[in-house]
C-alpha cells in the first residue's frame, strides 16, 4: 500500500482524536474561590487543578504527595497570599515545578487584625475584581495561539458580572436599617465584607474556624444578641460550630442558615460560583436581619 494511500486511510481517525496538536496549559489554583475565578476568564482553554476543593478549608491544609503530582508540568500557579496559603510554594519545590505564581491580592490594601493582614479580601466584590485582574495577567502569557481573544472575552464578562453583583449587594443591604444590619458569624471572616457594605459583623475575638472561642467571647455575644435583639445567626460550613450551637442555645435565637466565606459548595449547592456564594450569603443575610 502507497505511503499517500495509508495517509489518506488514516486521516478520519486522525480528525475523531482530539485536538492534542497544542495541549492545554495547566494552571493551578489554592483553593475553590480562586479555581472558579480562573474558570470564568479561561474557560475550557486551560486545564484547571484545584488543590483544595469545595466545603474544604484552606487555613489548616496540608498537602500530600498527590497534591504535589498535580503541580507537575504546571504553566501557572494562582494564590491568595496574605498568609492564606503560604505551603504552595513548599509544594512546587517538592514537585520541582518553576511555573509563575499570580498572587491574587497584589496592588490591594490588606485590612490588619491584631497587626496580621486578613486574607479573606474576596469577601469585598470589588477587591474580587482586582483578583481577577491579577489572574487575567498571569493567564495571557501562557494560553496557546488564539486562547487569548477567548480569554479577553472572558475576563469582559467576569467584570460586567462582578460590578453587577457589587451594585446589587450595596442596593439590598442599603434598604436594611441601620440597627438591623448586624449579623453573628462563627468565625472572623467577613472583615472584608463588613468594610466594603456596612454590615457590623459580631464574630469572636479568640477562636479560629478550626478552633473554639473562650467562655467569655460567647457570653459576650450573647449579652450583645439579647440587647440588641440580633436576629441574623449563621453557621459556617467548615470548621469548629460549639460557637454558633452554644450561642442559639444561649440567645435562644435559632441559626438561620450557612453561609460560606473560606470555599465554595459543591456545583450542586447553593454557593457553587463565587457570584452564586455572595448572592447566596446576602439572600439569607437580609432574610434573617429583616425578622421581627
Amino acid at each position: 500500500i502507497s505511503l499517500r494511500r495509508r495517509a489518506l486511510l488514516a486521516l478520519p481517525a486522525l480528525l475523531a482524536l482530539p485536538a492534542r496538536a497544542q495541549s492545554k496549559p495547566i494552571v493551578i489554583a489554592t483553593f475553590s474561590i480562586l479555581g472558579d475565578l480562573v474558570a470564568q476568564i479561561a474557560g475550557d482553554t486551560v486545564e484547571l487543578r484545584v488543590l483544595i476543593g469545595p466545603d474544604q478549608d484552606a487555613h489548616d491544609f496540608q498537602p500530600r504527595p498527590s497534591d504535589a503530582e498535580k503541580l507537575r508540568g504546571a504553566a501557572l500557579v494562582v494564590r491568595n497570599g496574605l498568609g492564606l496559603d503560604p505551603w504552595i510554594e513548599r509544594l512546587m519545590r517538592g514537585a520541582r515545578t518553576v511555573a509563575p505564581i499570580v498572587t491574587t491580592t497584589e496592588r490591594l490594601n490588606p485590612l490588619l487584625f491584631n497587626g496580621i493582614a486578613d486574607p479573606h479580601a474576596w469577601m469585598d466584590v470589588q477587591r474580587a475584581r482586582t483578583y481577577t485582574l491579577n489572574i487575567a495577567s498571569g493567564l495571557y502569557p501562557i494560553l496557546p495561539s488564539g486562547a487569548e481573544r477567548e480569554a479577553r472575552a472572558g475576563i469582559s464578562t467576569l467584570m460586567a458580572k462582578l460590578a453587577r453583583l457589587d451594585d446589587d449587594i450595596r442596593k439590598e443591604l442599603a434598604a436594611i436599617p441601620d440597627k438591623r444590619r448586624v449579623l453573628v458569624a462563627p468565625h472572623a471572616a467577613l472583615r472584608y465584607f463588613s468594610d466594603a457594605y456596612g454590615v457590623n459583623v459580631v464574630a469572636p475575638a479568640s477562636g479560629t474556624a478550626e478552633t473554639a472561642p473562650s467562655p467569655l467571647d460567647i457570653a459576650t455575644i450573647v449579652r450583645r444578641m439579647k440587647e440588641e435583639k440580633i436576629t441574623a445567626l449563621f453557621r459556617s460550613p467548615i470548621g469548629n460550630d460549639t460557637l454558633i450551637r452554644t450561642v442559639a442555645l444561649e440567645a435562644g435565637v435559632p441559626v438561620k442558615g450557612t453561609i460560606y466565606t473560606d470555599a465554595l459548595s459543591p456545583p450542586d449547592g447553593p454557593a457553587g460560583t463565587y457570584e452564586a456564594m455572595m448572592r447566596h450569603n446576602v439572600r439569607l443575610m437580609i432574610s434573617a436581619m429583616t425578622e421581627t
